[in-house]
């Protein structure tokens, strides 16, 4: 199946193929490469689906309220490109680089109507890259040596600067997935195995961001089973809660006491969560770049009025252009900012806050998807994305989400879940149309 093979092209060009170009030597693709084959693979979809006059899955609650939300923020587009004088390509360009493409493939897989099959191939073929994550992030710093903290990147970079900050949102993927599996199916030395090395890539490469992650992702794993699953297994609950803790140590003594002892390094040593100073430093621009900063530069030094603050200054001030004449300039320092600092210097904190309420909207349907669903495998997944979804709004703050590995993992896995939850929901409410006409037959 077209579609299906589409859906592999993409996972491997987000997972593997920077990989391949850092150590196979494989050419770099053209810009928006990626981008273009989910723009026309989300156009081709919609329009098979029309010419076949097909009942389209996704046109349902679910759908109407993402289509909704996706039409608001290109409204506010629109509207700050004109107030700002943007010139229209390069919007639509922005557009594609950053602000939209992620939603269309999330619509996209929505509509394809996959069997089970395939369904649960795609969401382990995309954990077990997930897992891949690990002995990469092992093999680049105890075989190849780096020493930089920002080479530490596993699969998902092409060069040796950048991508330990995805690498730890991801791992919160696994991990929160590893925890869902002892809560639903119970407790095994290999699940546990999996959220202790989950731990490992930010580790290895430093990301303190891990820090605050993991630990809010088991809470938010254990309580969202509690609160929406099973709320007579509290003691289950504390009991999970209690041996991850023991994992964890076990962990933290092994790369920081054990391998140090054998193996020197900076970043393997407990001076990189203990020295606050270091941190602010960075933080405040005595790093490559600053968040912090950024924000100052961006409110103090970027804004003109309240306007820009609320509407930012339209999407032409976050793509370069060297051949289209433009009257908004381009705001190089963006470059190397979160994707908060994105959102806000293109569409304003209203921007932000749309992108926000995007994300986390689909927290109240996976709340009801885990209700109905009978696989015990989805069941894991579903309960494993509602953490998730808390930390890709925390990852705006700090690392590149909304156009990267994150994103696109988090709205193929979404979207499957949700196609899944509209079949499902379809069914029950056929069941109950014949069951109400034979009653009153």
């Amino acid at each position: 199946m077209l579609s299906i093979s589409i859906i592999y092209i993409i996972i491997c060009s987000i997972y593997l193929y920077p990989f391949c170009i850092k150590y196979l030597g494989f050419p770099e693709l053209p810009p928006l490469t990626t981008q273009m084959i989910i723009l026309l693979f989300f156009i081709g979809t919609y329009l098979t689906s029309f010419i076949k006059n097909k009942n389209i899955v996704s046109a349902d609650r679910i759908f109407r309220k993402y289509l909704v939300y996706v039409g608001l923020f290109l409204m506010i587009v629109f509207l700050t490109s004109v107030i700002n004088y943007n010139n229209i390509i390069l919007v639509v360009k922005s557009l594609l680089e950053f602000g939209l493409i992620g939603l269309l493939l999330f619509l996209t897989v929505m509509e394809i109507d996959l069997s089970e099959k395939h369904q649960e191939q795609i969401l382990t073929f995309i954990y077990a890259l997930l897992f891949l994550q690990i002995p990469t992030t092992i093999y680049q710093y105890y075989v190849l040596g780096y020493r930089d903290p920002d080479s530490i990147s596993g699969t998902i970079s092409s060069t040796l600067v950048g991508g330990t900050g995805v690498i730890a949102v991801l791992m919160s993927f696994l991990m929160a997935y590893g925890v869902s599996q002892i809560l639903i199916k119970g407790f095994s030395l290999l699940r546990l195995l999996i959220v202790a090395l989950a731990f490992v890539p930010s580790l290895l490469g430093g990301a303190r961001v891990s820090l605050v992650l993991f630990p809010l992702t088991i809470i938010i794993t254990i309580i969202s089973f509690v609160l929406f699953y099973k709320k007579d297994k509290i003691k289950k609950s504390i009991q999970t809660f209690a041996m991850i803790g023991i994992a964890f140590t076990i962990v933290m003594i092994v790369f920081l006491v054990i391998i140090p002892n054998i193996r020197d390094s900076e970043y393997l040593s407990v001076d990189q969560f203990n020295a606050t100073q270091k941190y602010e430093e960075y933080e405040n621009g005595a790093g490559r770049y600053s968040r912090l900063q950024g924000y100052g530069l961006l409110f103090k030094g970027v804004f003109r009025n309240n306007l820009n603050i609320i509407l930012g200054m339209g999407n032409q001030s976050i793509t370069k252009s060297n051949t289209v004449s433009v009257h908004t300039a381009y705001l190089d320092f963006i470059n190397y900012m979160p994707d908060s600092l994105i959102i806000l210097a293109s569409n304003g904190i209203l921007g932000l806050l749309l992108i926000i309420t995007i994300i986390m909207i689909s927290l109240p349907t996976l709340k009801k998807y885990l209700h109905v669903e009978t696989s015990k495998n989805l069941q894991v997944i579903s309960l494993s994305l509602i953490p998730v979804t808390i930390n890709i709004v925390i990852a705006l703050f700090y690392t590149s989400t909304w156009n990267s590995q994150i994103a696109f993992s988090y709205w193929i896995i979404l979207a499957i879940i949700f196609h899944r939850f509209s079949i499902i929901q379809r069914g029950n409410e056929l069941l109950k149309s014949l069951t109400d006409s034979k009653y009153l037959e």
